[in-house]
């Protein structure tokens, strides 16, 4: 019998395989999975996840916690990387940022389709 209580898409969660984490303040981010227990314990990169798929702490204001990566989450992460991106760019150095002028101004006329909705698709 297993001790693994790990329920609906948490249940197919391999070794490497690709997890998006969510905190609380909403910043998403994609990591891959480096082990799974046998009683369902997910570890990602220095984290710890419950079965449940919730980090494991003794803070009860943690909500940071494991969502599946479906193709929109991934979209909108790689949109606001470029909208992050961008802003470090034109707001502070670029040399400091190590993101040199001319592919600030790629990464901002990529951009803005996207923003406006006029782009099908925000290209990396």
């Amino acid at each position: 019998m297993s001790n693994d209580k790990r329920r609906g898409w948490l249940a197919g969660l391999r070794e490497k395989d690709t997890v998006i984490i969510v905190s609380r303040h909403g910043s998403d981010r994609t990591e891959t999975v480096s082990r799974v227990t046998p009683t369902g314990i997910i570890k990602v990169g220095l984290y710890a996840f419950n079965p449940n798929g919730y980090l494991r702490s003794n803070d009860p204001w943690s909500y940071i916690r494991l969502v599946e990566p479906t193709t929109e989450r991934l979209e909108n992460i790689k949109r606001q990387d470029l909208i992050d991106r961008c802003h470090r760019a034109f707001r502070t150095d670029p040399v400091r940022n190590r993101i040199s002028l001319p592919v600030a101004k790629r990464i901002y006329k990529e951009l803005l389709p996207a923003i406006r909705g006029d782009a099908e698709e925000v290209k990396p």
